[in-house]
């Protein structure tokens, strides 16, 4: 760009050819911040979607591993009817320990599966 003396300024010309190619970079510019933005949105989305499923995944470990806090909560929950002489019978917390292993064991097996 030159400064035209005569006319006492710039080169109109030459100026309009300036600000032309600075909008442009100015639009390049504000697509990289548009996509680092969204960019940036949706790794934010996806960590809270991973803390979230980290969280659920910990719970159901926790539901599903015998201890003496799912111990105090299943005991004593489960019972099958009976006959009418003996009534109801009370699952025994071996066999709820049994079911949870059976549960953790098709769990694992359906993750392997999913996973080939």
């Amino acid at each position: 760009m030159s400064f035209d003396e005569e006319d006492g300024g710039w080169d109109v010309a030459m100026a309009t050819a300036e600000i032309n190619r600075l909008q442009a970079r100015n639009a390049e510019l504000q697509e990289a911040v548009d996509d680092t933005m969204c960019r940036d949105t949706y790794l934010g989305r996806v960590q809270t979607e991973n803390v979230r499923l980290r969280n659920e995944l910990h719970s159901l470990r926790e539901a599903l591993t015998p201890s003496a806090e799912t111990k105090g909560v299943y005991i004593g929950e489960f019972t099958t009817w009976g006959c009418d002489e003996c009534g109801d019978v009370t699952i025994e917390w071996t066999a709820t320990k049994e079911i949870m292993r059976a549960i953790r064991d098709e769990a694992a097996h359906i993750l392997d599966t999913n996973m080939e």
